[in-house]
């Protein structure tokens, strides 16, 4: 027997995929096509080699097409605001006199407007009022990513680091098919981003991005299993 090996088990952390939540729906109609990203304090951390360096790339792409990009990972304040870095957003509200805030009920219509979703149900509304979805993570620290599963659940296109290659979510990313992969070059990361962006194209690859998340994501059948080893 190898030495230094242990057993385990791959897993998918299961995730509310029906009754409205991260479920199927084609894109719909919207003043604007949509870019997202969900990446949490993103925010926070800018300046190069950042995942907020990348995020800004792709927002510039944005402008070029007339598009939207909004940010809503946590520690990102609502649209007029801007707090501290590396503070707890609560804390600089209080600082602020902006104590209604805490309350995120309170914030502007996320719909169109960045910010933190209150919840799932939000997250999940928002996920699919998108055309696509970036998310810039640095490095792979850990072979899941629930983002990444949940923007797939929805059905929507992803633009995504090439380390993505290694983890479980490579099983329904397709360069071209269902993702883009962020190259670091300039030009070739914003024709592949345009191209995702064309009506046809992008409603062909939300449409592939869940077939592939059917295929290879079940929670019951993984559930019937992992009962069998207990």
């Amino acid at each position: 027997m190898a030495t230094g090996i242990k057993p385990g088990i791959l897993y998918h952390p299961e995730f509310e995929i029906d009754n409205g939540m991260y479920c199927w729906t084609p894109i719909p109609e919207m003043p604007q096509q949509i870019a997202r990203t969900f990446l949490n304090f993103i925010y926070h951390h800018r300046g190069p080699g950042t995942p907020n360096e990348q995020w800004e790339r792709y927002c510039g792409y944005c402008n070029e097409i007339g598009a939207l990009h909004l940010m809503h990972g946590l520690g990102t304040p609502p649209p007029g605001i801007e707090v501290e870095l590396d503070v707890i957003i609560d804390r600089s509200f209080r600082a602020m006199g902006l104590d209604h805030l805490l309350d995120r009920k309170n914030w502007p219509d996320l719909r169109y407007n960045r910010g933190e979703p209150p919840n799932h149900r939000m997250l999940s509304t928002l996920m699919k009022m998108s055309n696509i979805v970036c998310q810039p993570k640095p490095s792979p620290p850990e072979g899941y990513g629930f983002v990444i599963h949940q923007v797939a659940a929805c059905g929507r296109p992803l633009v995504v680091p090439q380390w993505y290659r290694q983890l479980s979510a490579s099983k329904f990313l397709q360069d071209g098919e269902t993702c883009v992969y962020i190259t670091g070059e300039n030009e070739t990361d914003k024709a592949n981003f345009k191209r995702a962006m064309e009506p046809e194209q992008n409603a062909r690859m939300a449409q592939e991005i869940r077939r592939r998340f059917d295929h290879h994501v079940n929670f019951d059948d993984e559930a019937a299993k992992i009962r069998a080893l207990l």
